[in-house]
This record gives structure tokens, C-alpha cells and sequence, in this order.
């Protein structure tokens, strides 16, 4: 195998987590009530919401996707932050949609060289990355907040669905050590 079939190949396997990922998020902002999802959670700073997470997962995906396709560097930094996504539910859900079909035809033509403008208090620095490793860091970026957006629901007295903000690795990390349990027979 050469490597521009090996950069498909780990595309398309890079492709089928992060939309699973995606279909979580999917599955949870069609079931969410809008009390839960704009909810503010009084103890936290910053006005903590599961929408203002949602809200930033979807930027960051939207800033890939501007890069993409209109050939510049991503930049994480100059997100849109919409307040209706933060509110609304179905508004969020449409916007997800709208960028999964946006990246698919991109992440079908393979891995490519990107760069990423990262913004430092000194300055901005250009890094060469790739379109595999920023799927990669967007994957693990929405669980981080997966994990956020399922505690700040849980303070607030709601539930979510099982393995919601848990790493995939995780799951099968976990499902590696229950397969190595024995069973004792009672």
C-alpha cells in the first residue's frame, strides 16, 4: 500500500469517529429541551451553558470548514460565537448538519498539508499541520466539552445519555479490562 492510499485510509477511518462523535451530539440536541440547554449553572463562572459548549464545539468545526474551502490558514480564533446557537437547540442541530455536509467532500479528497494560524499573546504563529491532525484535535476537543456539557446537565439535574463524554479509547479501554474480569460462578 503507498501512501496516498494509506492517507485515504486513515482518512476515512479518522472520518467514521468523528462522525460518530457528531452523531451523539446529533442524537442529544433532537432530545434536548431548551430549559436544559441554555440552562445556566449558577455556581460556575462565565455563564456556563450546554449550549455556550455546543456553541464553541460548533466553531471550531466552522472554522475548519471556512479554511477548507476557501483555501486559508484555519484560525480557531476568530470564531462566530452566535448567541442562537448557545440557545437553541434546533438551531445548533441545523448548523452541525450544515457542517458535516460541508467537511465530507473535503475529508473525501484525503489528507492534505493545512496551516493553522495560532494566535499567542505575542503574536500570531503559522504551524504547518495537517487536515488528519486537525480531525483528530476536533474529535477530542468535542469530547472534552461532551464530558463539560454532561456535567454541567447532571448539576443541574438532568440526565444524558450513558458514555456521552467519554473518549472513545476510553470505552474500549474499559471494555478490554471488563473482558479480562473473570466470572465467578455464584
Amino acid at each position: 500500500m503507498d501512501s496516498n492510499q494509506r492517507a485515504r485510509t486513515d482518512m476515512s477511518v479518522l472520518w467514521h469517529e468523528a462522525i460518530g462523535v457528531m452523531q451523539r451530539l446529533e442524537h442529544w440536541l433532537a432530545q434536548v429541551s431548551h430549559k436544559e440547554y441554555s440552562g445556566r449553572c449558577a455556581p460556575l463562572p462565565h455563564g456556563q451553558t450546554p449550549g455556550r459548549h455546543v456553541r464553541h464545539i460548533l466553531d471550531h468545526y466552522l472554522a475548519l470548514s471556512t479554511a477548507l474551502s476557501g483555501g486559508t490558514d484555519i484560525d480557531y480564533e476568530h470564531r462566530q460565537r452566535d448567541p442562537l446557537v448557545e440557545a437553541d437547540p434546533q438551531h445548533a442541530l441545523t448548523l452541525l448538519q450544515r457542517v458535516q455536509q460541508a467537511l465530507a467532500p473535503h475529508l473525501q479528497q484525503g489528507d492534505r498539508t493545512l496551516t493553522l494560524d495560532y494566535c499567542t499573546d505575542d503574536g500570531n504563529a503559522p504551524v504547518a499541520t495537517t487536515l488528519a491532525r486537525e480531525l483528530v484535535f476536533l474529535t477530542q476537543h468535542s469530547i472534552h466539552h461532551f464530558a463539560l456539557v454532561e456535567m454541567l446537565v447532571v448539576i443541574q439535574g438532568g440526565a444524558m445519555p450513558p458514555g456521552f463524554g467519554v473518549n472513545p479509547s476510553t470505552r474500549r479501554h474499559e471494555a478490554l479490562q471488563s473482558a479480562e474480569q473473570p466470572i465467578c460462578a455464584p
